[in-house]
């Protein structure tokens, strides 16, 4: 994959289902709007979302599951593992909300 080609909807919809099975992640994050999402004809694959420009990043929006104690840091580090066996460019991880 070349470093400003989107994920294949396939791809992306199996790389958000394979961070929610992430113990300590509850969910993906749409951002307050729905911005945070990777867009496709008739769908979107939300919580994933990849910048452009000089310096393109791909970035992952969750939700941390707090039910019980996790180090969020080791939360994010298997996030970015997860999706940066997915693609090329260098990931970004925020957790936007958090449940119990």
């Amino acid at each position: 994959m070349a470093q400003h080609d989107q994920l294949d909807v396939d791809v992306a919809e199996k790389l958000a289902a394979d961070i929610t099975a992430i113990d300590g992640v509850a969910d993906m994050h749409a951002g307050n709007f729905g911005e945070v999402a990777l867009y496709y004809p008739r769908t979107r694959v939300r919580g994933l979302r990849q910048t452009t420009g000089d310096n393109p990043r791909f970035e992952v929006h969750i939700v941390a599951d707090l039910s019980r104690p996790l180090d969020l840091y080791d939360v994010a580090e298997r996030v970015r593992q997860v999706a940066s066996a997915a693609q090329s460019l260098p990931v970004d991880v925020t957790i936007a909300d958090a449940t119990a």
